[in-house]
């Protein structure tokens, strides 16, 4: 496997990650806030829900890098090389 496939499935791997893990804790927030009613949120809470979101910005944001760098166009998504 040559270097950019690597780089690929890493960028991949991180950002189902962070999907996976937000998504399972706004569905544990949501579950809390049907179950007890009101749900306060500590900075625990919005730490996770914050370093997932910069997560998956970030991967985003170096997929755009590279598409634009090796001269693809961006914005056409059916061409998915990253």
């Amino acid at each position: 496997m040559d270097d950019k496939a690597e780089n690929r499935l890493k960028r991949r791997y991180v950002s189902a990650l962070a999907a996976i893990v937000l998504a399972a804790y706004v569905g544990y927030i949501v579950f809390r806030k049907l179950k007890f009613g009101a749900v306060s949120l500590d900075n625990t809470d919005y730490a996770v829900l914050s370093v997932c979101l910069a997560v998956l910005l970030a991967v985003e944001a170096v997929r755009y890098y590279i598409r634009k760098k090796m001269g693809s166009n961006p914005k056409n998504d059916e061409n998915d090389a990253t």
